[in-house]
């Protein structure tokens, strides 16, 4: 019987955790490409838990606009530095190890955020906040184009896909806690650090080589790099910006109580996964290029509806959906484009176009923070079919090159 057992738990692990080596002094670290992508797709999960929390506490912690605009800037900053320094790192170090170091920070971090209601404090607890899921962002797409090559552009979809799901799921769970929010800290430190294990105990056998320095000149220098990276910056701008103060603002600006504002935010992040899922299809067709265009003046209609038609309740949660839905697929369609056309440095050129995703949650969010202190929080909402114009025209700069370069490739 224990024999048989055995032979079970062996067949198991050869399959799914992979064969030990000389490395493997525990005897159980991960290498297969199954778990390894679950664990990746987890991490994004978390990602999209931890970047939703000052949107969705915001008026369970009693936060002003202001307030508000601030911990999102702070917390893009920080994952501003973490996403580019640890793109570098993960072409020389391991990835897995990266992400058991940030999960780590992770864990401790979302412990003490709001502990204590002192403002600056928290500013800092958000950077670091910022700084661990930057560092999921920075390992994750390299690590699936080193498990899996011919498939990266349905996989960094996918990956993304689980950032709209964390979100979704901890306004859902904070709709159902109310003022007891507290709680969700304590258990997402807690899924932090199994994940800072799991990661600790993992490898990949064959990663990627560390690329030379000059690729990263050479692609910065390149027009289509600094297009994508202008529209992906406003389109992530438009999501965070979004989500920051969707509670607050119709609550102001609309009416809606504790419970509508939650479901108003979970429709909004709901349809920016279901732009995901829609955009699975395309992630292998000529046509993304031509989607972009379209997504932006869309966006543009879409958000400039919402933010100056006063509609009743159904209404405004079905122009939400749309809003996420439309929104949400131009940033995985950008990286995937960065890392077609860059085809011989996909990671260097994916890295560069990511480094506008903090940077649009730090413009935006400060934009709106001193449009409100400068004029009033009825003006602010201006800058969201601003931002998707200005989306629109950069990728259009652009898109016959793009164009060019994608045929080439076929």
């Amino acid at each position: 019987m224990r024999s048989g057992v055995w032979r079970i738990l062996r067949t198991v692990r050869a399959r799914w955790v992979g064969p030990p080596s000389g490395l493997d002094r525990v005897g159980f670290l991960i290498r297969h490409p199954v778990p390894l992508t679950a664990t990746s797709f987890a991490s994004m999960f978390t990602l999209g838990v931890s970047i939703t929390i000052v949107g969705a506490a915001a008026r369970n912690i009693g936060l002003r606009p202001a307030e508000i605009g601030y911990l999102v800037a702070a917390q893009n900053i920080g994952f501003l530095v973490s996403v580019a320094t640890v793109g570098l790192l993960s072409d020389r170090y391991s990835k897995t190890l990266l992400l058991a170091c940030g999960s780590a920070m992770l864990a401790g971090s979302v412990g003490v955020f709001y502990a204590t209601e002192t403002l600056w404090v928290n500013v800092i607890v958000i950077f670091l906040i910022g700084v661990t899921v930057g560092t999921y962002e920075g390992a994750t797409d390299p690590l699936l184009l080193d498990l899996h090559p011919r498939h990266q552009h349905l996989l960094v979809n996918i990956n993304h896909f689980f950032v709209s799901a964390g979100a979704v799921a901890i306004t859902a769970y904070y709709l159902l806690l109310q003022m007891e929010w507290r709680r969700s800290m304590i258990q997402l430190a807690v899924s932090a650090g199994v994940l800072a294990v799991i990661h600790a105990f993992s490898r990949i056998e064959n990663e990627r080589p560390a690329l030379p320095l000059r690729h990263l000149g050479r692609l910065g220098k390149q027009r289509i790099i600094g297009s994508l990276f202008l529209a992906e910056l406003c389109a992530l701008g438009l999501i965070v910006g979004t989500t920051g103060i969707l509670t607050s603002f119709v609550m102001e600006q609309r009416g809606f109580d504790q419970v509508e504002s939650k479901i108003a935010l979970i429709l909004f992040l709901g349809g920016i996964a279901a732009g995901r899922i829609v955009f699975i299809p395309f992630s292998r067709r000529r046509g993304v290029v031509e989607l972009v265009p379209f997504l932006f003046a869309l966006s543009c209609v879409l958000f400039s509806l919402f933010y100056f038609v006063e509609l009743s309740r159904l209404p405004t949660y079905l122009l939400l959906a749309l809003c996420g839905a439309a929104t949400s697929p131009l940033i995985p369609i950008q990286i995937s484009l960065a890392g077609t056309i860059f085809h011989e440095t996909p990671g260097t050129a994916m890295g560069i176009v990511k480094v506008a995703l903090p940077s649009g949650g730090i413009v935006v969010p400060l934009a709106i923070s001193l449009v409100t202190e400068v004029a009033s929080f009825q003006v602010a909402p201006l800058l969201f079919p601003t931002i998707a114009l200005v989306g629109l025209i950069a990728f259009l700069i652009s898109r016959r090159e793009i164009l060019r370069r994608v045929a080439s490739l076929r």
